[in-house]
């Protein structure tokens, strides 16, 4: 991609796609490299796969950086503008790649995957649930990490603000993956609308982007 100078490997089928959808796909990894910066540069490759009903883009990390899967027949239902969008979002998971090495990102997989197995009935908290949690208790919000749920108990104010930001919505998000779909929302919201809009996005977004 040349406008951001990162160099990734694009599956042939994607040409199979309309020519409003290609552009789209571009347009949002663009956007996302530029705003994202620092490991969402790191971006390897953009493959169409076949993925579990329901899931658009899938962001796998990797030992040396990241791929995002899309989904075949997503991609061609999907309108371009919304393309954009979840292109963005997926990019936006990058951002949490700064806060831990591989082989600790690695370990929170396989306890995640323990959790969602049900083999544990608990979660023990992430590095991105610490770092959001502390940043919205340092802003005043009554929250805290649950081992239980999986991520972070949002009280009833920093509910009502997290619950406007468009497309996040905490009893939606996969079990054990709330935390993490908060940060790229409260990113993609900042990107879309500016700061000042959301209380939420803005702690979340500074923290993750500005490393503030």
């Amino acid at each position: 991609m040349e406008r951001t100078g990162v160099s990734v490997e694009f599956d042939p089928w994607l040409k199979n796609l309309t020519t409003d959808r290609q552009v789209a796909v571009m347009s949002g990894l663009e956007h996302g490299i530029e705003f994202v910066g620092g490991p969402s540069s790191g971006l390897l490759a953009v493959r169409g796969r076949t993925l579990e009903n329901g899931v658009y883009v899938q962001n796998m990390r990797r030992e040396n950086g990241y791929t995002i899967d899309l989904s075949k027949s997503s991609m061609r239902q999907l309108k371009p503008n919304q393309i954009e969008q979840v292109m963005f979002h997926e990019v936006a998971h990058s951002a949490e790649y700064s806060l831990t090495s591989y082989r600790e990102h690695e370990a929170e997989v396989d306890r995640l995957i323990s959790f969602r197995s049900g083999r544990s009935t608990t979660l023990r908290e992430s590095r991105l649930s610490g770092i959001i949690e502390e940043e919205l208790c340092g802003a005043g919000y009554d929250v805290v990490y649950s081992g239980w749920y999986g991520s972070i108990y949002l009280g009833k104010t920093a509910m009502i603000d997290a619950s406007k930001i468009p497309s996040y919505a905490a009893h939606n998000a996969e079990k054990g993956f709330q935390d993490s779909e908060l940060a790229a929302e409260s990113i993609r919201f900042v990107a879309n609308n500016g700061a000042g809009k959301n209380a939420v996005a803005d702690v979340v977004e500074v923290r993750l982007i500005n490393g503030n």
